[in-house]
Protein backbone atom coordinates (compact mmCIF):
# COMPACT_ATOMS: atom_id res chain seq x y z
CA UNK A 1 0.00 0.00 0.00
CA UNK A 2 1.40 3.22 -0.98
CA UNK A 3 1.42 6.02 1.65
CA UNK A 4 0.00 9.59 0.45
CA UNK A 5 1.73 12.08 0.51
CA UNK A 6 0.76 15.27 1.73
CA UNK A 7 3.03 18.78 0.53
CA UNK A 8 4.65 20.84 3.05
CA UNK A 9 5.02 24.69 2.12
CA UNK A 10 6.70 27.22 3.83
CA UNK A 11 9.44 27.11 6.61
CA UNK A 12 9.10 27.01 10.68
CA UNK A 13 9.50 30.60 11.86
CA UNK A 14 12.32 30.59 13.92
CA UNK A 15 11.05 30.78 18.03
CA UNK A 16 7.63 30.33 17.56
CA UNK A 17 5.44 27.07 18.43
CA UNK A 18 3.55 26.10 15.06
CA UNK A 19 0.15 24.65 16.65
CA UNK A 20 -1.57 22.50 14.19
CA UNK A 21 -4.89 24.34 12.69
CA UNK A 22 -6.89 22.62 9.97
CA UNK A 23 -8.99 24.91 7.49
CA UNK A 24 -10.74 23.98 4.88
CA UNK A 25 -10.97 25.75 1.21
CA UNK A 26 -12.63 26.43 -2.10
CA UNK A 27 -11.60 26.85 -5.79
CA UNK A 28 -14.50 28.31 -7.69
CA UNK A 29 -14.24 30.22 -10.99
CA UNK A 30 -16.73 32.35 -12.79
CA UNK A 31 -18.15 32.05 -16.55
CA UNK A 32 -14.80 34.05 -17.22
CA UNK A 33 -12.55 32.24 -15.46
CA UNK A 34 -11.77 34.25 -13.27
CA UNK A 35 -11.33 32.97 -9.39
CA UNK A 36 -13.07 33.86 -6.75
CA UNK A 37 -10.72 35.29 -4.22
CA UNK A 38 -10.97 36.70 -0.66
CA UNK A 39 -9.15 39.81 0.66
CA UNK A 40 -8.32 40.26 4.37
CA UNK A 41 -6.18 42.87 5.93
CA UNK A 42 -4.48 43.36 2.40
CA UNK A 43 -3.81 40.18 1.86
CA UNK A 44 -5.64 37.06 -0.98
CA UNK A 45 -6.88 33.93 0.35
CA UNK A 46 -8.45 30.97 -1.48
CA UNK A 47 -12.37 31.72 0.70
CA UNK A 48 -12.58 29.03 3.86
CA UNK A 49 -10.57 28.94 7.31
CA UNK A 50 -10.31 26.83 10.13
CA UNK A 51 -12.57 23.81 11.32
CA UNK A 52 -14.65 24.60 14.35
CA UNK A 53 -14.12 22.26 17.27
CA UNK A 54 -16.53 18.49 15.95
CA UNK A 55 -16.64 20.15 12.44
CA UNK A 56 -15.89 17.87 9.11
CA UNK A 57 -13.28 19.71 6.54
CA UNK A 58 -16.86 19.89 4.38
CA UNK A 59 -18.82 21.39 7.29
CA UNK A 60 -16.40 24.34 7.60
CA UNK A 61 -15.51 24.64 4.04
CA UNK A 62 -19.78 25.70 3.56
CA UNK A 63 -19.67 27.89 6.83
CA UNK A 64 -16.58 29.64 5.95
CA UNK A 65 -17.21 30.09 2.75
CA UNK A 66 -20.86 31.55 3.34
CA UNK A 67 -19.52 33.86 6.19
CA UNK A 68 -16.45 35.33 4.29
CA UNK A 69 -18.35 35.10 0.27
CA UNK A 70 -22.13 35.29 1.11
CA UNK A 71 -22.44 32.06 -1.72
CA UNK A 72 -23.08 29.16 -0.81
CA UNK A 73 -21.64 26.23 -2.52
CA UNK A 74 -21.68 22.42 -3.69
CA UNK A 75 -17.95 20.20 -4.10
CA UNK A 76 -17.08 18.82 -6.68
CA UNK A 77 -14.11 17.56 -6.66
CA UNK A 78 -11.80 17.02 -3.48
CA UNK A 79 -8.23 18.62 -4.44
CA UNK A 80 -6.52 16.66 -2.28
CA UNK A 81 -4.16 18.08 1.11
CA UNK A 82 -1.60 20.46 1.73
CA UNK A 83 0.19 22.06 4.77
CA UNK A 84 1.88 25.31 5.15
CA UNK A 85 3.48 27.39 7.82
CA UNK A 86 2.05 30.54 8.52
CA UNK A 87 2.18 33.42 10.87
CA UNK A 88 -0.99 34.84 12.01
CA UNK A 89 -1.80 38.29 9.76
CA UNK A 90 -4.35 39.15 12.67
CA UNK A 91 -3.39 42.97 13.77
CA UNK A 92 -2.44 42.34 17.20
CA UNK A 93 -1.55 38.72 17.17
CA UNK A 94 1.50 36.99 17.63
CA UNK A 95 0.46 33.50 16.71
CA UNK A 96 2.31 31.04 14.14
CA UNK A 97 0.40 27.93 12.94
CA UNK A 98 0.82 25.00 10.38
CA UNK A 99 -2.01 24.69 9.04
CA UNK A 100 -3.36 21.44 7.81
CA UNK A 101 -5.38 22.86 4.18
CA UNK A 102 -8.32 20.85 2.79
CA UNK A 103 -8.81 22.13 -0.46
CA UNK A 104 -12.04 21.29 -3.01
CA UNK A 105 -13.09 22.17 -6.39
CA UNK A 106 -16.51 23.74 -5.67
CA UNK A 107 -19.15 25.27 -7.67
CA UNK A 108 -21.41 28.53 -6.45
CA UNK A 109 -25.60 27.61 -5.67
CA UNK A 110 -26.46 30.72 -4.30
CA UNK A 111 -26.35 33.38 -1.86
CA UNK A 112 -26.46 36.93 -1.78
CA UNK A 113 -22.16 37.63 -2.49
CA UNK A 114 -22.40 39.43 0.64
CA UNK A 115 -19.70 38.46 3.51
CA UNK A 116 -21.21 38.16 7.34
CA UNK A 117 -17.45 39.00 8.08
CA UNK A 118 -16.67 42.41 7.48
CA UNK A 119 -13.10 42.18 7.17
CA UNK A 120 -13.40 39.92 4.39
CA UNK A 121 -13.70 41.66 0.50
CA UNK A 122 -14.24 38.84 -1.43
CA UNK A 123 -13.89 39.48 -5.54
CA UNK A 124 -13.22 38.19 -8.81
CA UNK A 125 -9.58 37.99 -10.18
CA UNK A 126 -7.34 36.78 -13.16
CA UNK A 127 -6.01 33.50 -12.77
CA UNK A 128 -2.74 34.66 -13.16
CA UNK A 129 -2.73 37.51 -10.58
CA UNK A 130 -4.52 35.02 -8.20
CA UNK A 131 -1.19 32.82 -8.53
CA UNK A 132 1.00 35.99 -8.40
CA UNK A 133 -1.03 37.57 -5.14
CA UNK A 134 -2.11 34.73 -3.53
CA UNK A 135 -0.62 35.50 0.45
CA UNK A 136 -0.34 31.23 0.95
CA UNK A 137 1.32 28.59 -1.84
CA UNK A 138 -0.86 25.85 -0.52
CA UNK A 139 -4.09 27.86 -1.72
CA UNK A 140 -1.93 28.69 -4.65
CA UNK A 141 -0.83 24.64 -5.06
CA UNK A 142 -5.13 24.14 -4.91
CA UNK A 143 -5.80 26.57 -8.14
CA UNK A 144 -3.00 24.98 -10.37
CA UNK A 145 -4.03 21.53 -8.70
CA UNK A 146 -7.60 22.79 -9.95
CA UNK A 147 -6.69 23.41 -13.57
CA UNK A 148 -4.75 20.47 -14.14
CA UNK A 149 -0.98 22.06 -13.63
CA UNK A 150 -0.16 20.06 -10.28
Amino acid sequence: MRVREIPQFGRPIPGRDHKPRPGAYGVVFDAGGRLLVVEEFGRLYLPGGGLDPGETPEQALHREFEEETGYTVAVEQVLGEAREFVADETPGVAAAFNKHCYLYAVRLTGGTGVPTIDSNKPGWVAVAEALASLSNEAHRWAVRRSRGEA
